[in-house]
């Protein structure tokens, strides 16, 4: 119904990220997943190795824009199939599998430029209920990207690819490597809106970053590096955040990437974008473009936190500042 529910205050967009206290019990949502609970894994991370299941394929579909790349996922989600859709990218492939190669390529104009020409790129997972379900999605993704001009690439077969792919759904497990390359990495915009202006955040973003990384004041990451996807199977509910690399023992990058962040910002509000990831504490600044949320989420902690013993660096301070 209307007005804030309890749910609503505690989950909200991004949660109250400890600004109102501690979690002593929580919910979980379960979500379908039709592979065996327990996975038999040999080795870590770069060299992990699992026996892919049957249901199970993974794909890469490179589309030649930003606007054939939004086109196949809504039609993915408007034909309701796969159960993964994330967007991949060189740079962030290189970071995190070849960082020495990056840093190599960044001094390559040539090379570069040939690797941004296949920035329209994401991963896609199909975990089926059958063979014959397998069978149908794997023809409609077919489908779908014949009619948007990309070209499809089943990577089920590269043992070792697939199994970080499968690996990395399940635990999560490729996030630590992205810390290989700069030391740090930190990420911005990301709202969760139509694909169609999530997609178009991350070009924006793009063209920012460029700047900074020309400058020396960002890590090479050839600037194309959002993440995200869509969601509940759904292309009017999903996200791509810009994710940029820095050196947090660096001065000069350091503050590279809040000069990089307030730039996004401002242009999320001159735009607007909508209310993301880079939202995150700044409820003064996207309060008036969302419904002055800022004001009630300033009373609710104040009710809730009175003394102000939560830390309120990603929420919201008991006064405006």
């Amino acid at each position: 119904g209307p007005g804030p529910s309890l749910r609503g205050i505690m989950r909200g967009m991004f949660g109250a990220c400890g600004g109102l206290g501690v979690f002593t019990k929580c919910a979980v949502k379960l979500f379908h997943w039709p592979v065996p609970h327990e996975v038999h894994v040999e080795g870590l991370l770069l060299d992990t190795m699992i026996k892919i299941p049957e249901n199970i394929k993974f794909y890469f579909c490179f589309l030649p824009s930003f606007e054939r790349f939004a086109d196949a996922a809504y039609k993915i989600g408007e034909a309701e199939i796969g159960y993964m859709l994330v967007k991949q990218t060189i740079g962030s492939t290189l970071a995190t599998m070849a960082p020495h190669l990056l840093r190599a390529i960044a001094q390559n104009q040539s090379i570069k430029a040939a690797l941004n020409a296949f920035e329209h790129i994401f991963m896609f997972m199909i975990a089926a209920n059958s063979k014959r379900d397998l069978e149908y999605q794997e023809k409609a993704l077919k489908k779908i990207i014949s009619e948007t001009e990309g070209v499809l690439i089943t990577i089920s077969d590269m043992p070792t690819t697939a199994s970080m792919a499968l690996w990395g759904s399940i635990r999560s497990s490729l996030t630590p490597l992205a810390f290989r390359y700069s030391s740090s990495f930190a990420t911005t915009l990301g709202s969760l809106v139509a694909f169609d202006n999530a997609v178009l955040q991350s070009k924006a973003a793009s063209e920012i970053k460029k700047q900074f990384v020309e400058r020396g004041e960002l890590f090479e990451d050839l600037a194309d590096n959002p993440w995200g996807g869509i969601y509940e199977g759904s292309t009017c509910f999903g996200h791509q955040e810009e994710i940029a690399f820095f050196d947090a023992h660096d001065l000069k990058t350091h503050k590279g990437w809040y000069e990089f962040e307030k730039t996004c910002v401002q242009a999320a509000v001159d735009t607007p974008m909508g209310v993301g990831i880079s939202a995150l504490g700044k409820g003064d600044i996207f309060g008036p473009l969302a419904g002055n949320y800022h004001i009630w989420q300033r009373k609710v902690k104040k009710a809730f936190d009175k003394e102000d013993l939560a830390d309120s660096t990603y929420y919201i301070t008991p006064e405006e500042k």
